[in-house]
């Protein structure tokens, strides 16, 4: 699969680095790098990348508000933000980035960055919906609605803000292989939507820990899952 990208840091340094992971790829090609939003959009308009590796802090311009001007164009186009800080993440999970790489990026991390936009590309294994039964009858539920997965008793649930509905045909691994990114395992018997996180806490004395999502759900964190949950959400 051939990938048309380009790099966007306002350090020419930056940009380097991201170019030169790059180059170990011969399915990824730059298109272009730039170190402001307004020549980012003229290249991605003339260029029309698949992905754009992107600081999310350019100077007067937040990498949030960037994402809604790609919204509004024709063609989808992947984003990777790249930062020096953490705080952030949540954000770029809002706005569907495809990942948040911290610097410096180092070539084990990369490689898992471009798994993840292989797979969307090719859209192999990518769930947009996911099947439910109900009342005999299947529907399908957007993404965006749920806020967790729940293994129990040999069926999958999924929870949205008001129901708690039965998967259909997918088991729980099944499914934290063809949902998107924001979406992660944090127990062997849950899946989170990682939009839906707003705190990372521990149980009082005690050394185990738990997510507390918007609905104030508290989903407990296997002690498999801590180190790659704590990464993901670069804490």
């Amino acid at each position: 699969m051939n990938i048309k990208a380009i790099v966007v840091d306002d350090e020419i340094i930056a940009r380097k680095a991201i170019i030169e992971l790059i180059e170990d790829y011969q399915n990824i090609e730059v298109m272009g790098e730039a170190s402001s939003a307004e020549e980012a959009l003229d290249i991605i308009k003339t260029k029309k990348p698949n992905v754009v590796f992107l600081d999310i802090q350019l100077p007067g311009f937040n990498g949030v508000e960037f994402v809604e001007l790609l919204n509004r164009l024709e063609e989808k186009v992947l984003v990777v933000f790249i930062s020096a800080y953490d705080e952030y993440a949540l954000d770029a999970f809002e706005v569907d980035a495809v990942d948040y790489l911290m610097k410096p990026v180092s070539p084990e991390r990369f490689a898992v960055t471009v798994e993840r936009i292989e797979k969307v590309l090719a859209k192999e294994g990518v769930l947009e919906k996911v099947p439910v039964k109900e009342d005999n009858l299947l529907e399908m539920v957007d993404l965006e609605e749920i806020f967790y997965f729940e293994s129990m008793d040999k069926k999958v649930y999924l929870h949205t803000k008001e129901d708690e509905l039965e998967v259909y045909r997918y088991n729980l691994s099944e499914l934290e292989s063809s949902l998107p990114s924001f979406f992660a395992r944090v127990h062997k018997s849950f899946i989170v939507n990682l939009k839906k996180v707003r705190r990372f806490s521990s149980w009082p004395g005690s050394r185990s820990y738990f997510l507390t999502l918007s609905n104030g759900k508290e989903i407990p964190i296997g002690k498999n899952y801590k180190s790659k949950i704590k990464k993901l959400l670069h804490l």
